[in-house]
């Protein structure tokens, strides 16, 4: 018995499922809907529970209160695959019917359903590439016999259900693996070490492998505690794992502890270490991130005693009231030298925070030399490698302000030679830091290629010059240059380590910036492909198009536009929105335009194209996970019988046009259409919108609307307003202030793409 409604229980359905906010208020939709189409006493959603292969009861649907006793029967059970009708259909994949539950001897709710006064029953699968997950059910009080036509049609809506929910079970797992991602990139210090929740190593990366002098193949699968853990700390670190795992209480997370490690070959030394927690997933996941504070031990070590000589001298100084001037030289000295080891340290915490604070390749390395000068340097630099085995010198900074001119025309005419014997080029080739102190006139003559070089070097007067590797996980990249000119100093043993750490740390943030940058590119590139280069003229019609990415720069949104000329005196406009964000989107985009532009050229109908449009989407259901989109197309012609233009327009599920007419009405196109990808049979109308000249037609995304104020539709008042507040600007105008609205009502951050199409008939008395 059909229950009337809206369209098939296919189409319903779909509704159901792109209306709903939540995945637990879709699956309810979809059970009342199932319920009412075959006027069911219930109907229950069995998942399959991937830890121990049973299903579980997790959503049900009844027309009444009185059946609460069998549906608490239902969510304690735990059925295995073969068990009940249910546990069938998980066996065999196929849907199947019981026309009287009291003469079934396999029923395992049979008591209960009886009690319940529930006679029949009929499942089917929720079939999903890989496997089935889960079954969905419907219970009637009467002994029913399904025919075919109920099981084949129970199963399409099975199939979509169970499409819906693995999209979703796919889109969580992705985030849960960018949570954890994004937990490492977060806390990381030198080495990164994963493990499970039963101690076991799932990851070892490079500097692991250098510091503790395992191979990530050594390592995985391996108990942690037994590889990098003294003995005597184990029992400790098993039991704090076990409080964790068992009881959800925390004693060391994501807080930084210095503990003993153990290297390969049995020797301690301290580091330093924070661990936290990868997701929100159970069971846990761990990370820990150790660096060896061997040398900052004994930086410190150094730095307390130079402060308790300076302390001590200058007591003795007061004590005796006068010292021979070679005593107070020794003091000032102490003094000296424990300021420039608080400044050392000071400098290394600076370059951390500002490093980390930026994302950009170029200004991460330009921030690393202007924090060495004055500081450590008179003069400072970073030269790369580049391919085919060239060097360039990307950053310099120099503490005379008159000299900088003269110090970038020195590493911009003249860069390393590959293959010179000192300097940048043989650091990046041994991977060592080299210092040369005193720098003679020999040296100069030995580093010049010409006189001009010469004079160049000779007033830039360097004394003295460090060179020490930046240093990525793969290879050594570049190389980081200190030297010393006018203020006469001189390089200590101390300043040398801090010159390794500061380029430890420079190595690191200028690598994390290039990937960034390199990743941000490619994106941006992607995403400029899946736009228009530039609107194309159509007469009598101001065309105007806006586009904003939301999100990450890195991630390639899922709105997209297009305008082309799709005949003689006929232009196209689409726009739309795909599922998902990222590679996904764009693949599925470009399949959208691609499709729609070839589809135009040989059909003139917007609703055939994008009836072609889902016939492709369903097409490619095995390469695209995620092949849903809603899309709207307008076709774009001259008035035949006057000025004016008119634009015949149909919607795949997409927001249906606005128009502001010329004497300031707003109007709602009244139009409907199904969403595309989901379904063979969707239901498409062309409507013809006649535009008289000065009428403007938005398309838009919902983007413009989903601004999520405390006030509900807030968005779509919004959008009202400002198309009426502009009604006279041109459509240039019009679609920039829209974007802007929407913008400033988000506080400058959208929560998603916003694409924007206006159409605009001229006013009389402009071509």
């Amino acid at each position: 018995m059909t229950v009337p409604g809206s369209g098939s229980l296919a189409e319903r359905v779909v509704r159901a499922l792109a209306g709903a906010a939540t995945a637990a208020e879709a699956t309810q939709d979809v059970l009342r809907e199932l319920a009412r189409r075959y006027d069911a006493a219930m109907a229950v959603l069995w998942l399959l529970d991937e830890r121990d292969g049973m299903l579980r009861s997790t959503a049900d649907w009844a027309a009444g209160d009185d059946l609460r006793e069998f549906r608490d029967v239902c969510r304690r059970l735990a059925l295995p695959e073969g068990v009940g009708i249910v546990g069938g259909v998980l066996a065999s994949g196929e849907p199947a019917v019981v026309e009287d539950i009291s003469a079934e001897p396999h029923f395992p709710r049979a008591e209960a359903a009886a009690s319940a006064g529930l006679r029949s029953t009929m499942a089917a699968p929720l079939l999903v590439p890989g496997g089935i997950l889960g079954v969905v059910e419907l219970l009637d009080r009467e002994a029913r016999a399904y025919d075919t036509a109920d099981t084949a049609e129970l199963e399409i809506v099975a199939r979509q259900l169970g499409a819906y929910l693995n999209r979703l079970r796919t889109e969580d797992r992705l985030r849960v693996s960018e949570e954890r991602s994004a937990s490492i990139v977060a806390a990381a210090l030198d080495c990164v070490i994963t493990m499970d929740h039963r101690g076991l190593v799932t990851d070892f990366n490079p500097a692991a492998e250098a510091t503790f002098g395992y191979t990530r193949e050594q390592a995985l699968g391996q108990v942690l505690a037994e590889l990098i853990i003294p003995p005597e700390l184990r029992d400790a670190h098993h039991r704090a794992l076990a409080t964790y795992v068992e009881l959800g209480r925390a004693t060391i997370l994501n807080q930084r502890l210095e503990l003993t490690g153990m290297r390969a070959d049995g020797t301690a030394f301290p580091l330093e270490l924070t661990v936290t927690r990868l997701g929100t997933s159970d069971p846990p996941h761990f990370a820990g991130f150790l660096r060896d504070i061997t040398d900052r031990r004994r930086s410190e070590g150094e730095h307390d005693r130079l402060l308790r000589e300076a302390v001590t001298s200058r007591a003795l100084a007061e004590a005796a009231q006068q010292r021979s001037a070679a005593a107070r030289a020794a003091a000032e000295q102490a003094r000296s030298e424990a300021e420039a080891a608080g400044m050392r340290l000071a400098l290394l915490a600076q370059a951390g925070e500002q490093m980390l604070a930026t994302r950009d390749y170029e200004q991460t390395m330009q921030q690393v030399v202007e924090l060495a000068v004055p500081a450590v340097a008179d003069w400072c630099s970073i030269t790369i490698g580049e391919p085919r085995g060239a060097l360039r010198t990307v950053a310099v900074a120099h503490s005379d302000v008159g000299k900088m001119a003269r110090a970038g025309e020195l590493t911009r005419r003249f860069p390393p030679a590959p293959d010179a014997p000192v300097g940048a080029a043989a650091v990046i080739r041994s991977g060592r830091s080299e210092l040369i102190d005193p720098i003679e006139e020999e040296h100069l003559r030995l580093a010049a290629r010409d006189e001009e070089h010469l004079a160049l070097l000779r007033e830039l007067a360097p004394r003295a010059v460090l060179t020490v590797p930046l240093r990525s996980p793969r290879k050594v990249f570049g190389a980081l240059t200190l030297a010393i000119s006018e203020s006469g100093r001189r390089f200590t043993p101390e300043d040398v380590a801090m010159a390794e750490n500061l380029g430890t740390r420079a190595a690191l943030a200028i690598e994390n910036a290039r990937l960034f940058s390199e990743r941000s590119h490619i994106a941006e590139t992607l995403q400029r492909s899946l736009l228009p280069t530039r609107l194309p003229s159509v007469p009598g019609v101001d065309l105007a198009a806006r586009y904003r990415a939301a999100g990450e720069a890195n991630l390639v949104g899922g709105d997209f536009y297009d305008v082309f000329r799709s005949g003689d005196g006929v232009w196209t406009a689409i726009l739309g929105d795909v599922s998902g964000k990222g590679p996904e989107a764009a693949a599925l985009t470009a399949l959208t335009r691609h499709t729609l532009r070839a589809g135009a050229l040989r059909e003139s109908s917007p609703k055939a194209n994008l009836r072609l449009l889902n016939e492709a989407l369903l097409a490619s259901r095995d390469e695209l996970m995620s092949r849903f989109a809603t899309v709207i197309y307008a076709r774009v012609c001259r008035d035949p019988g006057g000025a004016g233009a008119v634009v015949t327009v149909s919607t795949g599920g997409h927001l249906p046009p606005l128009v502001v007419r010329a004497n300031g009405e707003l109007e709602a196109v009244d139009l409907r259409g199904t969403l595309l990808g989901a379904v063979e049979d969707v239901e498409l109308d062309d409507l013809d919108v006649q535009l008289a000249p000065g009428d403007l037609m938005l398309l838009y995304t919902d983007g413009v609307t989903e601004v999520r104020p405390r006030e509900p539709r807030y968005g779509e008042r919004l959008l009202k307003r400002v198309l009426l507040e502009h009604a006279d600007a041109n459509a240039q105008e019009l679609v920039r202030a829209v974007e802007d609205a929407a913008v400033a009502a988000q506080e400058g951050e959208p929560r998603d793409d916003i694409a924007l199409i206006a159409i605009r008939a001229e006013p009389d008395g402009r071509k």
